[in-house]
């Protein structure tokens, strides 16, 4: 029973740590969406900055629903790193 308790013990520090500084991430985010809604041109922007890896992954991802061998995207694992 023990061990049970110090594993419990040793594993809520990081889970406890992790949803801390999780909440900040998310107040960083929607203060980012408030900076993009009073200028939507930087939204017109970043999309112009980052259409090769859009286009790349959407082309991997229709590859990979085809079954072709030429996409990287074996697995839902690789389709994950893909998107995210």
């Amino acid at each position: 029973m023990w061990d049970k308790v110090i594993w419990l013990m040793y594993n809520l520090y990081p889970l406890s740590n992790r949803c801390f500084y999780g909440n900040f991430e998310v107040f960083e985010v929607l203060y980012l969406y408030n900076d993009w809604y009073d200028d939507p041109q930087k939204i017109l922007i970043n999309f112009m900055f980052n259409f090769g890896f859009i286009y790349s992954n959407l082309r991997d991802i229709l590859y990979m629903r085809k079954r072709d061998v030429r996409s990287p995207i074996q697995s839902s694992y690789t389709l994950g790193l893909s998107i995210g």
